[in-house]
């Protein structure tokens, strides 16, 4: 399944004043990066029943999460009048879907425009790494950006420490 998470900005597509205004970008851009680091770390405590299938075993099976985070215009359709229901369509949604596509399970993929606002300010353990230029679907080849998190099972596999839990805890 795929989840898409608007600006602030989304949630006024009305007010003429503020979609014409220039987007503060100072701030929301690492806002925006943070809560996927989040998002990836709580996915990480969670493993899922499997059930037995064809020719496998039951067991227990890993919940993963891939973000994709861009930035740019959207056009906004706001359904109902009691419980509303948001709409996002655009190429800026596109692409944030090309960069969860070719993301890496406990990875957050950034589009250039984003990682050059926040991995200079990337708090500590966080990192970031320039995957250089990647074929996206649709979209041709663009400069990517990934933010590592320590910790995630992903980055135990690459750094040789499988046994490590999530935040460094022992024994998951």
């Amino acid at each position: 399944h795929s989840y898409i998470v608007g600006c602030p900005r989304v949630a006024v597509p009305y007010d003429n004043k503020e979609q014409e205004a220039r987007y503060p970008c100072e701030g929301y851009y690492m806002a925006m990066t943070l809560l996927a680091v989040k998002l990836v770390e709580i996915t990480e405590l969670f493993s899922l029943q499997v059930p037995p299938s064809r020719g496998t075993a039951r067991g227990c099976s890993r919940l993963q999460v891939k973000v994709g985070i861009s930035s740019g215009p959207v056009a906004c359709v706001v359904l109902g009048l009691i419980k509303r229901f948001y709409c996002l369509y655009g190429t800026t949604v596109n692409f944030a879907a090309r960069l969860s596509s070719a993301g890496r399970h406990g990875v957050v993929t950034l589009s250039q425009e984003v990682a050059r606002e926040v991995t200079v300010r990337l708090p500590s353990p966080l990192t970031s790494s320039n995957r250089g230029e990647v074929l996206l679907k649709g979209l041709g080849m663009l400069e990517i950006w990934d933010v590592l998190l320590p910790g995630t099972y992903l980055n135990r596999l690459v750094n040789g420490n499988e046994g490590a839990g999530v935040f460094g805890h022992a024994g998951e």
